[in-house]
């Protein structure tokens, strides 16, 4: 008897010990109804688990939940093409049954499932305080396997979808292009709604074999483009689609003119650099700006020396953070600027060195552009071998100018402004300067260039000048101090000899010094000569101050026309004379002798 009744105890062990799961039946041909009670289905073959039913699936099954039910026990799909058909159920993870193994559907080998049917998956409060919660996925992709996920609604204690496992021989995809993501536990500080395995954790860059790739989906807490779970963080979303943020929601959307940053023909971009990589080398081609851009300092965008564009801001504004540090564009091809927008990085007061770093050939058509209140760089840098142009614009320079040029500048119209003084605990500096040793050109034709410390300035290379205003007025800042107003233009060799032709422009200035001062023998740098030649324009000054200065060893300044408040006669060419001026405001005119 006592062996009978150790017999029967044994074999009541051994009972016990066999999964639930295992003593899970299917049904064929069941028709349904409500007196079904399966979960899931496979055609007429019913299941009473939906692991059962992921389990028994075979190439081209369609597997459909048939009401709200439960997985504690693993579900593994290692080939053929299968369709998880959620029906519009719910199904919640369980703690497991068997105790020996959790509920997790794997999808591993060369199996390729979709998931549709626009249902959901969640957790019981049991799930979340048993031994398993620590797993916490709903789905794990390995292998050469695919998932791809159309719709429905996935609530993760923490990994939605998990792809990959160290392997660099197979390519693990999940592809996710619909549905709702969302987990109620962080790891590191950071949500895992979506997570690649590490290859290889000690180098993060020859990381990863595996893919995620997001067009679509909304993801509570986590963005998808921004996904801190890799390292370097990943951008999940696939190219042509983007992230709209909505409170704690990002949602992902195919680009449109509604929310992508620039356009290109027909095709849309959610960066203004993605935009300028897809144009074509050497094809002319226009770039539409469509939003405003808050730019950080790694987005800074770069032209390519192969690329010719045309940047039409539509009136839009590219601004910086506080934090920016350099130029927004930086130019090295052929580039246009238009649409009367902005380029702007006085947000950040002192690393915002301004608009555009130029390297090849930029053209400004109009627009505002600005650089830091204290940043010590101009708002435009013309580089050597460069070409830049302005058709029109404003330019707001700070503490430094608004135009630096060492290459070749060209002002035809636009207005230029540096209005700073040397109270600003900053070395003063002019509006627009042109200079350095490799030959400078600067030639202008009209605009306005406004000043304080100076308006214009060449201090080497060549100067042409046959239209324009150029003033220097009080210190925005701080008012006229005494003797902070300096020249409208000034040419002087501090960094190279200088030559200069002017024939036209207007130049004023209200402080006490000349409006146009040639040479500089007591601080000029390197006090190379500067040779200037006008013969033609208008010169002002107060009462009380000379019109136009030359140096006595540094500046030749010769005058053969023009109009100017105080008399010339010192500097004009043989055969003229200065005589009664015939227009209101110049005292004299230079004509030929009598």
């Amino acid at each position: 008897m006592k062996k009978f009744l150790s017999l029967l105890l044994a074999l009541c062990l051994v009972v016990g010990m066999v999964p639930l799961a295992a003593s899970a039946e299917k049904v064929e041909n069941c028709q349904g109804g409500d007196s079904c009670q399966h979960a899931a289905a496979i055609g007429t073959t019913h299941y009473d688990t939906l692991a059962e039913a992921l389990n028994a699936a075979v190439d081209g099954n369609t597997v459909v939940v048939l009401r709200k039910t439960t997985i504690g026990e693993p579900a593994k799909i290692d080939d053929g093409k299968i369709v998880l058909d959620m029906n519009g159920q719910t199904v919640s993870y369980v703690p497991s049954k068997s105790n020996e193994a959790l509920g997790i559907i794997d999808i591993a080998g060369t199996a390729s499932v979709t998931v549709t049917g626009n249902g959901s998956f969640d957790y019981t409060n049991e799930y979340y305080h048993s031994s398993y919660n620590e797993y916490g996925y709903i789905f794990r992709v390995q292998g050469n396997a695919n998932l791809t996920i159309e719709n429905g609604d996935f609530h993760a204690v923490m990994t939605c979808v998990q792809v990959g496992q160290k392997d660099p021989n197979t390519v693990a995809t999940a592809t996710i292009a619909g549905g709702t993501y969302s987990a109620d536990v962080l790891y590191n500080d950071t949500y895992w709604h979506l997570n690649l395995i590490d290859y290889n954790a000690a180098k993060p860059e020859e990381d990863n074999p595996d893919r995620i790739i997001v067009t679509g989906g909304t993801f509570v807490n986590y963005d998808p483009s921004q996904s801190k779970t890799e390292n370097p963080v990943a951008n999940f979303v696939a190219d042509g689609y983007t992230v709209v943020q909505n409170g704690e929601k990002y949602v992902v959307q195919a680009l449109s003119a509604e929310n992508a940053v620039a356009q290109v023909g027909d095709n849309f971009y959610e960066s203004l650099q993605k935009a300028v990589d897809a144009v074509p080398s050497g094809q002319r081609t226009t770039i539409t700006l469509l939003d405003n851009i808050v730019m950080e300092t790694e987005d800074i965008v770069t032209v390519p020396q192969d690329k010719e564009l045309v940047l039409d801001l539509k009136e839009k504004a590219i601004t910086t953070t506080s934090d920016f540090e350099g130029r927004p564009i930086v130019n090295n091809g052929v580039l246009t600027i238009t649409g009367n927008g902005t380029i702007s990085s006085a947000a950040s007061e002192s690393t915002g060195y301004g608009a555009v770093n130029n390297y090849g050939t930029l053209t400004i058509e109009n627009g505002t552009y600005e650089n830091g209140k204290n940043a010590d760089a101009a708002t435009f840098y013309n580089r050597a071998g460069a070409i830049m142009t302005f058709n029109g614009g404003h330019v707001q320079g700070n503490a430094y100018p608004a135009i630096i040029s060492i290459s070749n500048l060209i002002i035809n119209e636009g207005t230029f402004e540096n209005t700073s003084c040397n109270k600003n605990g900053k070395t003063p500096y002019y509006a627009v300067l042109s200079g350095g040793t490799n030959g400078a050109s600067m030639t202008i034709t009209g605009g306005t260039v406004i000043g304080t410390q100076g308006a214009a300035g060449a201090i080497g290379g060549t100067l042409t000048v046959s239209g324009g205003n150029f003033i220097t007025k009080a210190c925005a800042e701080h008012g006229d101090t005494g003797g902070n107003i300096f020249y409208a233009l000034y040419v002087a060799g501090e960094e190279d000899a200088v030559t200069a032709n002017i024939t036209g422009g207007d130049f004023s200035t209200e402080g006490n010094q000349a409006a146009v001062q040639i040479g500089n023998d007591a601080d000029g740098g390197a006090k190379k000569e500067a040779t200037v030649v006008i013969s033609g324009g208008q010169y002002s000054a107060p009462s009380h101050v000379t019109a136009v200065r030359a140096a006595d060893q540094t500046g030749n300044l010769t005058i053969t026309a023009g109009y100017f408040t105080s008399d010339p006669s010192g500097y004009l060419a043989e055969g003229k004379a200065a005589v009664e001026s015939d227009k209101a405001g110049y005292n004299y005119m230079v004509a030929e002798a009598t």
